[in-house]
């Protein structure tokens, strides 16, 4: 897709666009249309038969957009009153019967919010993805549907679709394998732990991945799509936004954050974007150590109760004990994706009668001032154990509670063993649904030599 703004650089751009259609498509074929820059992306369910019937099931807003795909679908749409949904809809199954289109088809168009005006874009001879959300608020199952018309099934003598009620508001996002901070780059990697909340209601995931499920540079990035259901809007936007916070999904850069940052935004909340919503929003926002304290003490508490469990001899003398104190023990952590390196120096004071351990910490950064000491007392982990498996050593990984100066954080936290030195921890955070992945420095590996041979095998 290319968009000219200046008559004088259409001709190069159309040599262009062909060049790259032909090497890519085997085509130069090119479609030229009117560019709008603020508008809206709504869509059109439909459903006919081979008997001439054609029905729809109401509309679907796909403004939300990012790289021209999709990110964020919903229905009804916010921008659609009951006069503009009987012209869009009227518009949709009249181009089906011309058609005469059989089976489940969408109907695309742009709507210019401010005009009430609608162009047709595309009709897309399939059910898409965020077909999921038309089902929530019908109580249909379009793919049983797509099965009756194939065998035969008159829609009118059926009646389903005749006298549709509709209920409620659905909203559908895309959990991709993906940076968004990085221009949406695909991300590829093996999914440690896959853990999405499945106790709360009018919430569907659709997916095939699992924990230990390998993603490959081979097919699309979309890797789960997340559905909810409430009776409202406002219901809905805070109930995707509680299951974005509760799904952990560690291992791989998504683009989880980056989702419930939309259901955070005033302007999604309130319903007033477009197709340009990503790019006009502030949905990065600057990186700050302080934004991530909570996930780099729980990847610090992790590495240290691996490391204290392997104690085999002296087990009772705490991990670092020195008859002379002369500094404190430290791990330094680099913060993936932010060029950010980060020390924590500690003192572990003890385990007490409840078993809580104590800590005293403090972060220690290059380019930002010091942090006071922080005083913590972990409950014991519910940590699964290293061992090793087919893949070689799979991490410790599991529930991790403590107190950091009085307030309680609670969170997921995996590790990911690549090599005998290169290990990262994933620490996934209830309270604000964030996920960071830290590396741990090995302080022992040479500095001086880039590419040491010292993996460990002979």
């Amino acid at each position: 897709m290319r968009t000219v703004y200046e008559a004088s650089k259409l001709k190069q751009e159309i040599e262009s666009a062909k060049g790259e259609s032909l090497r890519s498509f085997k085509s130069d074929k090119l479609l030229i249309e009117k560019y709008f820059t603020n508008i809206r992306h709504v869509e059109i369910q439909i459903f006919g038969d081979k008997y001439g019937n054609v029905y729809h099931i109401n509309e679907r807003d796909c403004s939300i957009q990012r790289r021209h795909q999709k990110i964020v679908e919903e229905t009804p749409s916010p921008a659609v009153d009951p006069q503009l949904r009987q012209a869009m809809t009227n518009a949709a199954v009249q181009l089906g019967r011309r058609l005469g289109y059989v089976g489940a088809g969408t109907a695309e168009f742009i709507l210019d919010e401010k005009t009430k005006k609608f162009y047709f874009l595309e009709l897309n001879t399939r059910l898409q993805v965020e077909h999921p959300i038309t089902e929530a608020i019908s109580g249909l199952d379009l793919v049983e549907l797509q099965l009756l018309v194939a065998q035969g099934a008159n829609l009118k003598q059926m009646g389903i679709l005749d006298n549709i009620t509709f209920r409620g508001h659905a909203i559908e996002v895309r959990l991709c394998a993906e940076d968004p901070e990085n221009d949406f780059s695909p991300r590829t990697g093996t999914i440690i732990k896959w853990s999405p909340p499945t106790d709360l209601e009018g919430v569907r995931f659709d997916t095939g991945i699992q924990d230990g499920s390998v993603i490959s540079a081979y097919y699309d990035s979309m890797i789960a799509k997340i559905i909810v259901h409430a009776p409202t809007r406002t219901e809905a936007i805070r109930r995707m936004a509680a299951v974005l916070k509760r799904t952990v999904i560690a291992g791989i850069t998504t683009n989880q954050s980056f989702l419930l940052s939309i259901m955070n935004n005033s302007c999604f909340q309130s319903g007033t974007f477009n197709t340009s919503f990503i790019q006009q929003e502030r949905l990065f926002l600057p990186f700050e150590v302080h934004q991530i304290i909570p996930s780099i003490m729980a990847a610090f508490l992790l590495d240290w109760f691996t490391r204290h469990n392997k104690q085999v001899y002296l087990k009772n003398v705490p991990s670092g004990w020195r008859n002379v104190k002369w500094r404190y023990k430290h791990i330094q952590f680099i913060v993936q994706g932010k060029q950010k390196t980060i020390q924590v120096q500690y003192e572990y004071v003890g385990q007490s009668h409840d078993k809580q351990y104590q800590f005293k910490a403090q972060l220690l950064s290059n380019e930002e001032k010091e942090e006071p000491i922080i005083s913590i007392t972990m409950h014991k982990p519910q940590i699964n154990q290293q061992h090793v498996g087919s893949n070689g050593i799979q991490g410790s990984q599991g529930l991790l509670r403590y107190e950091m100066n009085g307030i309680q954080h609670y969170l997921y936290v995996a590790e990911d063993i690549r090599d005998i030195d290169d290990k990262s921890i994933f620490a996934h955070n209830f309270a604000d649904g964030q996920q960071h992945e830290l590396i741990k420095v090995n302080r022992l590996k040479s500095q001086s030599v880039v590419a040491e041979d010292d993996k460990g095998t002979y």
